[in-house]
């Protein structure tokens, strides 16, 4: 079985990810993974690059638009896969239009979630260009040839009101290795030392990066606040080019960093504002460490956090530091049993294994006609 996978590019997002983890942990020999780049500018390529039989590397752009459409064409006909899996809007519309009056199936990854509510207007003000996608794609998201592969529930039923929806319809939840992502004291100390991080205080994480919807003005605001009125609290910031970030006291801001483990076992909490989230996968591998989690109710955030957190559903400072102050008074019995349930809670619900056993099943459904 060959399964061509088309993506704008390889960098740090949650659907490259999802990519990389998917090829780098298949073990089905049956099945070969082909990969087209639709875009430069790919960081993790390196790391998976002797994974596909066939890599093929656009660099597509509006004056090269139309010869790249030709180029992809060839090269997906010389391929002739079984499948051709598209991660993301722009890629599932483009190969969408580059296969037309083909046979070839297709799979269209959803990963994100469209907010009908208050912040609507704000979500179409910003993410104008995907909406209009997800409108192109409900139009024919009914066809045979088409099937959909969602990443969160929250994320299925979103669209769906769009009329982006199938009888061909999968969801499947993002998984992680839980023997990679676990906590290590060594990891700790080595993380405290590396960077002279405060022991007496409860270090506080955010994971962002450059978007309106993951509320960094917001994040800003609480760093600040909590350091008017509380000594406690130590903020560890990642995400590039967050440059809000770089004049807060009580704060670190990192930049892109990419030993995630040695953070996730350093913090106690981990926090996220998002207006808009499909599967946050910065709160399951903050469980998978055993941390605990104060989130916004933002897609499939309430389902993964369990009892492992809390989800605030008014998103204030005053809000988030009561939450915190919870936390930071639990008894040490309390914290411990977060410490030890939290990563069994992950690998019987969001494992690896099942991640990759999943896309496989489907991947066979696909094939098969069922």
């Amino acid at each position: 079985m060959d399964i061509v996978h088309v993506i704008p590019n390889l960098g740090y997002g949650g659907a490259e990810k999802s990519l990389c983890k998917l090829v780098v942990n298949s073990d089905n020999v049956v099945i070969k993974h082909h990969l087209i780049l639709l875009k430069e500018n790919n960081p993790l390529l390196p790391s998976i690059i002797d994974k596909f039989e066939n890599i093929v590397q656009f660099n597509i752009t509006s004056s090269n638009f139309i010869l790249t459409l030709i180029k992809m064409r060839r090269k997906i006909k010389e391929i002739n896969p079984d499948i051709i899996h598209c991660w993301m809007h722009y890629a599932s519309v483009i190969v969408f239009f580059v296969t037309l009056f083909s046979k070839y199936k297709i799979i269209w990854s959803l990963r994100d979630f469209i907010p009908f509510s208050l912040n609507f207007y704000s979500y179409l003000k910003n993410y104008k260009r995907i909406f209009l996608l997800s409108l192109v794609m409900s139009v024919f998201s009914n066809l045979k040839r088409i099937s959909l592969s969602f990443v969160s529930k929250s994320s299925q039923i979103s669209y769906s009101h769009i009329g982006l929806s199938s009888k061909r319809s999968y969801q499947i939840d993002n998984g992680i290795d839980c023997l990679v992502n676990q906590f290590s004291v060594t990891n700790k100390n080595t993380f405290m030392n590396e960077l002279n991080l405060p022991k007496n205080k409860t270090i506080v994480g955010i994971v962002t990066k450059d978007s309106e919807y993951k509320n960094n003005e917001f994040n800003y605001k609480l760093i600040k606040y909590i350091d008017d009125i509380s000594p406690n609290y130590y903020f560890i910031i990642i995400g590039a080019d967050m440059n809000i970030y770089k004049d807060s006291n009580n704060a670190l801001y990192l930049g892109n960093y990419d030993d995630l483990s040695k953070f996730y076992s350093t913090i106690d909490i981990l926090i996220s504002s998002s207006k808009n989230e499909g599967f946050p996968n910065v709160i399951l591998e903050a469980i998978a460490h055993g941390k605990y989690c104060i989130s916004s109710d933002a897609g499939d955030s309430r389902r993964i956090i369990n009892k492992y957190g809390v989800v605030i559903k008014d998103i204030n400072e005053k809000n988030y530091y009561e939450e915190m102050e919870n936390y930071r008074k639990m008894s040490h019995s309390q914290k411990r049993m977060i410490q030890k349930e939290a990563p069994r809670y992950i690998g019987k619900n969001f494992n690896i294994i099942n991640f990759i056993d999943e896309h496989n099943q489907m991947y066979k459904k696909i094939v098969d006609g069922q």
